[in-house]
């Protein structure tokens, strides 16, 4: 176990009757200052090894919720390199739920559901936000779009001292609030909401809250931070935040201001779209989707490097507290942005019977708007019945201009959205007592999504040949939703803890859709051709009847579950009226086996039969963008999916071994496919249905910590395959199998010392198989040094490597980052300086493929600058 000069201690833990006492905690501190020098957690037998490369005097110490804490004095002499401690720990006199200990300052503690993180000891020195500070804490991973999961799950909210602000936007928290207040981070396994469910409900849910240190509650307090960089436009970045959490009420304001590309709220949908309660059934995905869309193609690629943006975001929030058993929040969120985004793109199309390029430069400024509004009351009638009411309101605006050039010829075009939504919900719960509970819900969803559009060129005279004189077209479109619903769920555990479930209710959906396609000379209207117009009235009232029961025996859980259904849609259009009758039944079962406290295998098997969505059924043809047309199938056909599942977990949560492997398989019995007309001027897409689509998923996701390199792996390994039909041009029906490989791997230092490292890799492999096989892969390397010189100074030097096989030329692109962070005044004022694109690197270019071709697309990226930037904390 020696290695690298290193000095370990290791041995067993036991308590009174030589029985392994697992996870428990150990601390090696100094016995000057007690700072933590090194932590580990013993493994579900006991036994522990903690490593440093130092001879001295230390403290170890051994702490676990339910046992005494223990420490010892240890002298390291420099003859032995092995050291042997056993220890035996005492169980505690009595237990209480919220206990904490802090003696010994330990890095994690675990207590019950709740996994609870020092931020001191994780701390690098580089952290500004939370969302920096919650990537170095282990199990818990961030993307590059800050979506946070732990333990492999997602992370449903992050709370402040319990209360929660923006509920699946938490964006908006982590990638604003300062670190300097938080004491702790607190990751909450089976999570829920609802404090009446405890212990009946059975939750696999998990969410973070953040401890504040206590010179930090009942104070108002915050920090501004403001950033500039000489450039041909001059560059800033600027935050204002703005807390006060007090025992009654708890305000968090915050203003930011930026255009270096930075996204300061994340996907404003999903804090537009308010949830409510654990156990209700009609939070589905009810909202409208935009019929057109004037955006880029998805780039697997850091946003802030292409990203010319212009952000305004203030946002006020509040939660009070008049009565113990009344909280009110209060919610305010505006958001003003401008996009200038450039692209461009080499498309090469295989066809049957047809191949050619298409060249399209395509110049865009966006300017959206987002203005909303909620309130939440949760309201306790009594120790056993609470009622949450939730009602909220949403105006977003989205104004899209496009200098487009499609083939050497100019098409300017605009688009206009206006988004307006209104959210009310009720949830009553009623614990009638320690092993039932009952709650009753009701949503109602009112949303109107028109759009506006406008091309200044026809490129339609092969489709249109009789329009000689066109020379623009237009689309105006009215979408509007309305969604009722409201049910009621019984929640059960048997004497033997087994967990059972009814839940019935009704919903009822309308949507109402309108497209008016024009050809047109100048501002006169030649042609509203007939077949690119929709009209439609499409309604859906489902009933239902869910049941389910959980059913332990050992180490075995069986959850069977089915759902009874009853589907009322009709379809009326211009030319046709149609309904049906669905009576479904659904069944599902999953199986748990926890073979032994490190090994669990789960599988799952359901059938599952829906009704159609609005794009399905369209009669008509719908312009989707400036070139492709989209037909649904006119009709209300049921599609019926089984899914087969299997997950394997070896080690737990914050082991120095943990790894998860799950394989999917889904049959699609019915599915719609495309049957797609190419042309180089314009497409038409229409919906087919067919039968005997299958899928298959497989993700491998490992790691490891070595105590001998003070490291944490991780390597990741994915597969996915699809096979299914289609029809393209003169072809008949066609098979397509698309093969998709991943590989990863990461390695995180976590050295005492002033410098650390973080670097990767990735590869993904994509290929499409028709009659001809194409393929394209790309891989990334990323590097990351960061240097502590001492507690005043730090740097950090990133370094980013994208690689496409596919691309003709330049295939490589190399990006370098440095950041350097000064504190003048401990906790209160420090500066820094930030190089972003130090190589200057003015473009990206990417590579993909398709079943009907290729495509190069070519970004153009934010120039090199450097920022300069203080930051006051008060």
């Amino acid at each position: 176990m020696t290695c690298f000069g290193q000095y370990i201690i290791s041995g067993a833990i036991k308590d009174s009757t030589a029985t392994g006492i697992g996870y428990v905690s150990v601390t090696l501190l100094n016995p000057t200052d007690r700072s933590v020098l090194a932590y580990k957690n013993a493994d579900a037998k006991g036994m522990y090894s903690i490593g440093i490369k130092k001879t001295g005097l230390y403290i170890l110490a051994f702490s676990d919720m339910q046992y005494q804490t223990k420490e010892l004095s240890v002298e390291l002499n420099g003859v032995e390199k092995l050291y042997k401690i056993d220890v035996t720990l005492f169980g505690k006199s009595r237990m209480l739920n919220d206990v904490i200990v802090t003696a010994t300052k330990t890095p994690i503690t675990i207590k019950k559901d709740t996994i609870v993180y020092d931020v001191n000891s994780f701390k690098q020195g580089n952290e500004r936000v939370i969302e920096d500070l919650l990537r170095k804490l282990p199990g818990i991973n961030i993307d590059d779009d800050g979506n946070i999961t732990a333990n492999g799950k997602t992370v449903e909210k992050v709370m402040v001292e319990g209360d929660d602000f923006f509920e699946r936007g938490y964006k908006v928290l982590t990638k604003n609030m300062p670190i300097q207040p938080v004491e702790k981070v607190e990751l909450l396994q089976h999570y829920s909401a609802n404090k009446l469910l405890k212990n009946i409900e059975q939750s696999d849910k998990v969410a973070l809250n953040l401890k504040l240190k206590d010179a930090a509650k009942s104070t108002w307090f915050g920090n501004i931070e403001a950033g500039l960089a000489p450039a041909k436009t001059m560059l800033y970045d600027t935050r204002i935040n703005l807390m006060n959490f007090g025992k009654k009420t708890k305000y968090y304001f915050l203003t930011a201001f930026n255009n270096i590309g930075y996204d300061a709220t994340g996907d404003v949908s999903l804090l537009t779209r308010p949830t409510i309660g654990e156990q209700n059934y009609l939070n589905g995905d009810e909202s409208i989707q935009p019929a057109m869309i004037s955006d880029f193609t998805a780039l697997s690629f850091k946003k802030d490097r292409f990203n010319f943006n212009q952000n305004k975001l203030l946002t006020v929030n509040a939660i009070h507290n008049p009565v113990k058993n009344l909280k009110i929040k209060t919610q305010g969120f505006f958001n003003w942005d401008k996009n200038s985004l450039f692209q461009s793109t080499i498309e090469k199309y295989q066809l049957p019977g047809a191949s050619f390029t298409n060249t399209t430069d395509f110049f865009r400024i966006k300017n959206p708007f987002t203005g909303f509004g909620k309130i939440n009351i949760d309201y306790e009638l009594t120790s056993l019945k609470s009622l949450n009411m939730v009602t909220s309101y949403n105006y977003g605006t989205t104004d899209n201009n496009s200098d487009l050039v499609f083939n050497n010829i100019q098409r300017p075009e605009s688009l206009y959205d206006n988004n307006k939504r209104f959210d009310h919900h009720i949830l009553f719960t009623n614990r009638l007592s320690d092993k039932d509970v009952v709650l009753i819900s009701e949503n109602i969803t009112i949303e109107q999504l028109p759009q506006k559009y406008k091309s200044s060129n026809f490129m339609f005279a092969e489709l249109f040949p009789n329009e000689i004189n066109a020379n623009n077209i237009s689309q105006n479109i009215n979408n509007t939703m309305g969604f009722y619903g409201a049910n009621a769920t019984w929640l059960h555990r048997t004497k033997r803890n087994d967990l059972f479930m009814l839940v019935a209710g009704d919903k009822f959906r309308i949507d109402n859709f309108k497209s008016v396609f024009n050809i047109n000379e100048n501002n006169t209207t030649l042609n509203i051709p007939s077949g690119y117009q929709n009209d439609m009235r499409f309604t859906t009232n489902t009933v239902f009847l869910n049941g389910s029961f959980g059913l332990t025996v050992k180490n075995f859980t069986v959850t069977p579950k089915i759902d009874l259904l009853h589907i009322h849609n009709t379809l009326t259009t211009s030319s046709l009226s149609k309904e049906n009758n669905l009576t479904l039944v659904n069944p599902q079962v999953g199986i748990k086996w926890e073979i032994n406290k490190i090994n669990k295998l789960l599988a799952q098997y359901s059938y599952n039969t829906t009704s159609n969505k609005l794009p399905d059924v369209y009669d008509n043809y719908l312009l989707t963008d400036y070139r492709s047309f989209s037909k649904g199938v006119g009709q209300i056909d049921p599609l019926s999916t089984s899914t087969y599942s299997l997950s394997y977990v070896l080690g737990n949560y914050l082991d120095r071994f943990f790894a998860n492997t799950f394989v999917v398989y889904t049959n699609y019995a019915d599915y719609y496919a495309n049957k797609i007309f190419v042309t180089q001027n314009y497409s038409l897409a229409d919906r087919i249905l067919l039968h005997g689509k299958k899928s298959l998923n497989v993700h491998t996701d490992v790691n490891l910590f070595i105590d001998k390199l003070t490291s944490n792996f991780k390597l990741t390994l994915g597969y996915n395959t699809n096979d299914y039909q289609d029809i393209v041009n003169t072809s008949n029906l066609r098979n397509v199998k698309t093969n998709n490989y991943l590989l990863g791997a990461e390695v995180r230092s976590s050295f005492k010392g002033i410098f650390n490292f973080n670097t990767g890799w990735k590869y993904n492999k994509n290929t499409f198989v028709t009659t001809v096989k194409v393929s394209a892969d790309n891989s990334y390397y990323f590097f990351d040094a960061l240097f502590n010189v001492n507690k005043k100074l730090n740097f950090q030097a990133s370094q980013e490597l994208y690689h496409f096989g596919g691309l003709a030329g330049k295939t490589d692109y190399h990006f370098l980052d440095i950041t350097g962070g000064y504190n003048v005044i401990n906790n209160k004022l420090g500066l820094s300086i930030t190089g972003k694109n130090l190589l200057n690197t003015k473009t990206f270019v990417s590579y993909s493929v398709t079943d009907i071709g290729s495509s190069t697309v070519s970004y153009r990226l934010l120039p090199r600058y450097i920022l300069l930037k203080a930051a006051y904390t008060f």
